[in-house]
Formats: structure tokens, sequence, C-alpha cells
């Protein structure tokens, strides 16, 4: 979102109920207000996305407000789903914040350690000195879950070279 919705910052708009917002007298927050009036005696998961759906179809036409894409991807979704309720509504919540946290990674090389990798997934990974990672169960877990296609374990065998003068 933008820093202000019809003039009002975001600080003002989180104190807003549906009573104070009946007496705004700016046009957007008066259509919001049109939109939320129907359904203040309901308090059904569907109704409550409704209200959002249709809101966020008021704003798309706003210029000033900018949507925030996995915020309504979220909404979109929720509506998709059929006998929606609130366990169903928490479990979609934790697959689109799964699926965001992959979108920041642009392609390339990246070289950490297991801990950096954790909530990340990576088409190849290559696991560095297999042996410090098996006697660690969980190290073991987070470097294979973090590959899409392939895990490749290496193991490092130092045989020594002799020294000569």
């Amino acid at each position: 979102m933008s820093k202000k919705i019809d003039g009002e910052t975001l600080d003002e708009l989180y104190l807003l109920d549906c009573r104070s917002l009946s007496r705004k007298r700016k046009p957007l927050l008066k259509q919001i207000y049109a939109i939320i009036a129907p359904y203040l005696d309901t308090e059904s998961v569907d109704s409550s996305l409704q209200i959002i759906a249709c809101t966020i179809d008021l704003l798309r036409n706003q210029e000033s407000v900018t949507l925030n894409f996995s915020r309504q991807r979220y909404v979109e979704h929720c509506l998709k789903a059929k006998n929606l309720t609130p366990d169903l509504v928490d479990s979609i919540m934790m697959q689109r914040q799964y699926i965001d946290s992959f979108t920041n990674i642009s392609p390339g090389l990246y070289i950490t350690t297991i801990h950096q990798a954790k909530g990340k997934e990576f088409d190849c990974v290559f696991v560095v000195d297999i042996d410090d990672v098996t006697n660690e169960p969980n190290l073991m877990y987070v470097s294979n879950s973090r590959m899409k296609e392939r895990l490749y374990p290496i193991k490092i065998q130092y045989s020594g070279v002799p020294y000569s003068r």
C-alpha cells in the first residue's frame, strides 16, 4: 500500500472501525464503508472475504493506491476455496508464505551455510563435507529439504601430500 489512502495515513487507517469509517467524508472511504455496511451483522469468513474482495476491486481503480500483490493473491486463493473454514484460511496463508519466500531468489550460484539456506529452495544443492552433516539430524534434514531437483553430497577426504624439500 502507499503511505496514504484518500489522504489518511496508514496509522490513522489502522485506528478506524466501522463506526468511525461511517463518519468519514472522503469519497474513497465512503465507498469502502458502503461495501462494509451490508455485512456489519455477520461474522462468517465468507462475508469477510467478500468485503476484502470488493475493497480490492475498488482499490485497483485508484491511481494513488498500490496493492500488495502477495496479499491480493492470498485473498483470491481463499475466495476460490470451497467450504472455507478458519483452519483452511490458515493453511492457505501458510502456503502463500511458503510460495512467497521463494519468489525473491534470483537465479545464480549461492554459497551459504546450511543455516543461511533455511527458508529457501534451490534447483541443485551441493553439500560439502557430508560427514559433518550426517552426524546432525537437523542439518541433514535442512540440507536435504533445500533442493528442488538434485542433491550432491560431497565427502572431503584428505589423503595428505608428502612433504619434500
